[in-house]
């Protein structure tokens, strides 16, 4: 079964090149690539620490999904945390 994070970096990778293939022998090809560089928007909802490490991986926005306005600040600096994590 794949998971999301594999499914996730598969998308970032299909849709920079012609043919891919990665972890659990996915393999595909497109013809038609999307206007959009480096690819589509990708937007990831959820509000887990899981997530928060996924938007900052892989997605270009995050969607607040049924949290608090006083919860969102708090979320933000998660990812935020994430994002500065990973660039050291």
């Amino acid at each position: 079964m794949l998971d999301l994070d594999s499914f996730l970096s598969w998308l970032d990778v299909r849709m920079k090149n012609s043919s891919v293939e990665i972890n659990h022998n996915i393999e595909g090809s497109t013809h038609t690539k999307p206007i959009q560089k480096p690819h589509i928007p990708i937007y990831l909802g959820g509000y887990s620490q899981s997530t928060f490490v996924r938007v900052a991986n892989y997605a270009n926005g995050w969607i607040c999904v049924m949290r608090h306005p006083a919860d969102v600040p708090t979320d933000v600096g998660s990812i935020i945390t994430v994002v500065i994590w990973l660039e050291v």
